[in-house]
Protein backbone atom coordinates (compact mmCIF):
# COMPACT_ATOMS: atom_id res chain seq x y z
CA UNK A 1 0.00 0.00 0.00
CA UNK A 2 2.70 2.36 0.77
CA UNK A 3 4.59 1.97 -2.39
CA UNK A 4 1.25 2.93 -4.49
CA UNK A 5 0.38 6.00 -2.30
CA UNK A 6 3.71 6.84 -3.17
CA UNK A 7 3.59 6.21 -6.68
CA UNK A 8 0.01 8.70 -6.79
CA UNK A 9 1.79 11.38 -5.06
CA UNK A 10 4.74 11.26 -7.38
CA UNK A 11 2.35 10.98 -10.34
CA UNK A 12 0.21 14.00 -9.19
CA UNK A 13 3.29 15.82 -8.47
CA UNK A 14 4.76 14.97 -12.06
CA UNK A 15 1.54 16.14 -13.79
CA UNK A 16 1.69 19.63 -11.68
CA UNK A 17 4.90 19.99 -12.80
CA UNK A 18 4.30 19.44 -16.41
CA UNK A 19 0.94 21.37 -16.57
CA UNK A 20 2.62 24.39 -15.07
CA UNK A 21 -0.40 23.73 -12.82
CA UNK A 22 1.27 24.47 -9.62
CA UNK A 23 1.71 27.08 -7.40
CA UNK A 24 5.24 28.22 -7.70
CA UNK A 25 4.67 31.37 -8.56
CA UNK A 26 2.89 32.54 -5.41
CA UNK A 27 5.26 30.24 -3.50
CA UNK A 28 8.34 32.68 -4.91
CA UNK A 29 6.53 35.85 -4.66
CA UNK A 30 6.13 34.89 -1.00
CA UNK A 31 9.95 33.64 -0.71
CA UNK A 32 10.91 37.15 -2.22
CA UNK A 33 8.64 39.20 -0.31
CA UNK A 34 10.67 37.27 3.13
CA UNK A 35 14.13 38.21 1.46
CA UNK A 36 13.05 42.19 0.69
CA UNK A 37 11.38 42.23 4.42
CA UNK A 38 15.01 40.75 5.47
CA UNK A 39 17.43 42.66 3.31
CA UNK A 40 15.15 45.81 3.66
CA UNK A 41 16.26 45.86 7.65
CA UNK A 42 19.61 45.03 6.95
CA UNK A 43 20.02 48.05 4.52
CA UNK A 44 18.55 50.20 7.03
CA UNK A 45 19.49 49.71 10.23
CA UNK A 46 22.87 47.67 9.45
CA UNK A 47 24.11 44.25 8.78
CA UNK A 48 23.17 42.66 12.42
CA UNK A 49 19.83 43.96 11.85
CA UNK A 50 17.07 41.33 11.53
CA UNK A 51 13.22 41.31 11.79
CA UNK A 52 11.65 38.20 13.57
CA UNK A 53 13.30 35.18 13.85
CA UNK A 54 12.02 31.35 13.12
CA UNK A 55 13.82 29.33 15.11
CA UNK A 56 16.49 31.23 15.15
CA UNK A 57 16.57 31.84 11.12
CA UNK A 58 15.70 34.83 9.63
CA UNK A 59 13.03 35.11 7.03
CA UNK A 60 15.96 35.72 4.16
CA UNK A 61 17.70 32.58 5.31
CA UNK A 62 14.40 30.49 4.84
CA UNK A 63 13.32 31.97 1.98
CA UNK A 64 17.20 31.46 0.45
CA UNK A 65 16.85 27.65 0.91
CA UNK A 66 13.27 27.66 -0.24
CA UNK A 67 15.03 29.40 -3.74
CA UNK A 68 17.41 27.03 -3.53
CA UNK A 69 14.60 24.14 -3.10
CA UNK A 70 12.78 24.84 -5.91
CA UNK A 71 15.57 25.61 -8.38
CA UNK A 72 16.96 22.22 -7.77
CA UNK A 73 13.82 20.59 -8.32
CA UNK A 74 13.08 22.66 -11.92
CA UNK A 75 16.63 22.30 -12.88
CA UNK A 76 16.11 18.19 -12.12
CA UNK A 77 13.10 18.81 -14.21
CA UNK A 78 14.45 20.33 -17.14
CA UNK A 79 17.60 17.68 -17.17
CA UNK A 80 15.40 15.01 -17.26
CA UNK A 81 13.58 16.37 -20.13
CA UNK A 82 16.82 18.02 -22.29
CA UNK A 83 19.63 16.48 -20.66
CA UNK A 84 22.53 18.23 -21.24
CA UNK A 85 21.88 20.19 -24.54
CA UNK A 86 23.16 23.61 -25.98
CA UNK A 87 19.38 24.02 -25.57
CA UNK A 88 19.69 23.12 -21.80
CA UNK A 89 23.13 25.69 -21.73
CA UNK A 90 21.31 28.29 -23.31
CA UNK A 91 18.29 27.76 -21.23
CA UNK A 92 20.40 28.37 -17.94
CA UNK A 93 22.32 31.23 -19.48
CA UNK A 94 18.95 33.27 -19.87
CA UNK A 95 17.62 32.20 -16.49
CA UNK A 96 20.50 34.24 -15.02
CA UNK A 97 22.17 36.54 -17.47
CA UNK A 98 19.39 38.80 -19.19
CA UNK A 99 18.24 40.41 -15.22
CA UNK A 100 21.82 40.07 -14.14
CA UNK A 101 23.08 42.56 -16.53
CA UNK A 102 19.81 44.59 -16.55
CA UNK A 103 20.82 44.77 -12.77
CA UNK A 104 24.52 45.70 -12.83
CA UNK A 105 24.14 48.29 -15.48
CA UNK A 106 20.74 50.02 -13.43
CA UNK A 107 23.03 49.78 -10.43
CA UNK A 108 26.32 51.20 -12.26
CA UNK A 109 24.77 53.75 -14.50
CA UNK A 110 21.71 55.14 -12.35
CA UNK A 111 21.40 53.41 -8.98
CA UNK A 112 25.22 54.88 -8.03
CA UNK A 113 24.78 58.07 -9.43
CA UNK A 114 21.50 58.98 -8.01
CA UNK A 115 22.45 57.17 -4.57
CA UNK A 116 26.16 59.22 -4.44
CA UNK A 117 23.77 62.10 -5.32
CA UNK A 118 26.97 63.13 -8.21
CA UNK A 119 27.72 63.32 -11.56
CA UNK A 120 28.61 59.73 -13.05
CA UNK A 121 32.16 59.82 -14.29
CA UNK A 122 33.63 56.54 -15.50
CA UNK A 123 36.45 54.72 -13.45
CA UNK A 124 37.84 51.51 -12.97
CA UNK A 125 35.87 50.82 -9.88
CA UNK A 126 32.89 50.86 -11.93
CA UNK A 127 34.40 48.54 -14.43
CA UNK A 128 35.32 45.81 -11.52
CA UNK A 129 32.11 46.15 -10.04
CA UNK A 130 30.45 44.69 -13.40
CA UNK A 131 33.18 42.43 -13.62
CA UNK A 132 32.60 41.08 -10.10
CA UNK A 133 28.99 40.97 -11.20
CA UNK A 134 29.33 38.89 -14.01
CA UNK A 135 31.63 36.36 -13.02
CA UNK A 136 30.11 35.95 -9.61
CA UNK A 137 33.36 37.14 -8.07
CA UNK A 138 33.13 39.75 -5.12
CA UNK A 139 30.17 40.42 -4.33
CA UNK A 140 30.04 42.39 -0.75
CA UNK A 141 30.18 45.74 -2.79
CA UNK A 142 27.56 48.19 -4.45
CA UNK A 143 27.78 50.63 -7.03
CA UNK A 144 30.29 53.75 -6.83
CA UNK A 145 29.19 55.88 -4.32
CA UNK A 146 26.20 53.79 -3.30
CA UNK A 147 25.37 55.70 0.15
CA UNK A 148 28.49 55.43 2.43
CA UNK A 149 26.94 57.05 5.01
CA UNK A 150 24.40 54.14 4.79
CA UNK A 151 24.98 51.84 8.31
CA UNK A 152 25.38 48.80 5.47
CA UNK A 153 26.68 50.20 2.41
CA UNK A 154 27.82 47.05 1.07
CA UNK A 155 24.67 45.38 1.34
CA UNK A 156 23.46 46.52 -2.33
CA UNK A 157 24.90 43.36 -4.16
CA UNK A 158 25.51 40.83 -1.71
CA UNK A 159 22.31 38.81 -2.55
CA UNK A 160 24.33 38.28 -5.82
CA UNK A 161 26.20 35.18 -3.78
CA UNK A 162 23.71 32.80 -4.11
CA UNK A 163 23.90 32.96 -7.99
CA UNK A 164 27.34 31.47 -7.72
CA UNK A 165 26.04 28.54 -6.50
CA UNK A 166 23.25 28.28 -8.70
CA UNK A 167 25.36 28.18 -11.53
CA UNK A 168 27.98 25.97 -10.17
CA UNK A 169 25.18 23.49 -9.55
CA UNK A 170 23.73 24.25 -13.41
CA UNK A 171 27.50 23.07 -14.31
CA UNK A 172 27.71 19.88 -11.95
CA UNK A 173 24.54 18.73 -11.88
CA UNK A 174 24.57 16.83 -15.82
CA UNK A 175 27.06 14.95 -14.09
CA UNK A 176 25.31 13.56 -11.10
CA UNK A 177 22.73 11.36 -13.25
Amino acid sequence: MFASEASRLNLGFTKALETGNNSFTILRLLLALMVLIDHSAIIALGSYAHPQKLQGFSPGYLAVNGFFLLSGLLLARSLSHKGLSLNYIKDRALRIYPALIFFLLMATFVIGPIAAKSWFQWDYDHFYYLLNGLFFMDTTTGPVGFYPNNPSPYEYSRQLWTLRFEVLVYFLAPFSI
